[in-house]
């Protein structure tokens, strides 16, 4: 994320393709309706809004692997588009 991407109190949405652990691989926080690529996990992403001053308000996801419970590790409310519950 580039240095001023996010104002001290500014709101933001994290969105990321993929919820497991609450670790997942690539996350996009969404600044004034504008994507910014942020390399590591939503939580990684999350954390580096607040460090810069920033409000996480929530976190979207494409798809949720829901036994793994990753919206656990997150500080903000989370929501997904499919969730997947079968874990055989």
């Amino acid at each position: 994320m580039q240095s001023g991407a996010v104002r001290p109190g500014q709101s933001v949405i994290v969105v990321d393709d993929l919820i497991a652990t609450g670790s997942s691989s690539f996350a996009l926080a969404v600044l004034r309706g504008t994507y910014r690529r942020s390399g590591g996990s939503a939580k990684a992403a999350g954390e580096l809004v607040k460090k810069l001053g920033g409000v996480t308000i929530e976190y979207l996801f494409i798809v949720e692997i829901m036994f793994l419970n990753g919206y656990q590790s997150l500080d903000a409310p989370a929501y997904s588009i499919i969730q997947c519950s079968d874990h055989d």
